[in-house]
């Protein structure tokens, strides 16, 4: 098995995302997609794994960190995203945020391991016709 972790420099943020199994991608003229920060990790040429960083009201944001059903568990996650952090340390940034939901149990340790502190929390109001 061969491991490749790349920047996701020139690369597509929506391509990237449906390669590893998701629908889309929190990209927008509101939060530019940093490529130099992001990073897709590679398992024997496919797809496996990736760290998406935007810029959110003027500092970093994970947009998103995937990981292919087939290669969960395997730490990818986290070397996408310690590769992000570092390549955003080496650009001069000093904090990386991000927005998790309460119920996603698996990221919420993944983050916690890698040190990240809740710093607010934010109630959202079920849409009508949602249960």
């Amino acid at each position: 098995m061969t491991l490749r972790c790349r920047p996701c420099a020139g690369g597509d943020p929506y391509a990237v995302a449906r390669g590893c199994g998701r629908a889309g991608v929190l990209v927008s003229a509101d939060r530019p997609f940093i490529p130099e920060a992001s990073f897709v990790i590679e398992v024997d040429a496919t797809l496996a794994s990736a760290s998406l960083i935007s810029l959110f009201r003027g500092a970093p944001l994970v947009t998103h960190l995937m990981t292919h059903p087939h290669y969960k568990r395997r730490g990818l996650g986290t070397s996408a995203l310690l590769s992000s952090a570092n390549a955003l340390i080496k650009q001069g940034w000093s904090s990386l945020s991000l927005y998790v939901t309460d119920s996603n149990a698996p990221a919420l340790a993944l983050y916690r391991k890698l040190g990240f502190q809740t710093s607010s929390t934010v109630t959202v109001p079920a849409t009508a016709g949602s249960g």
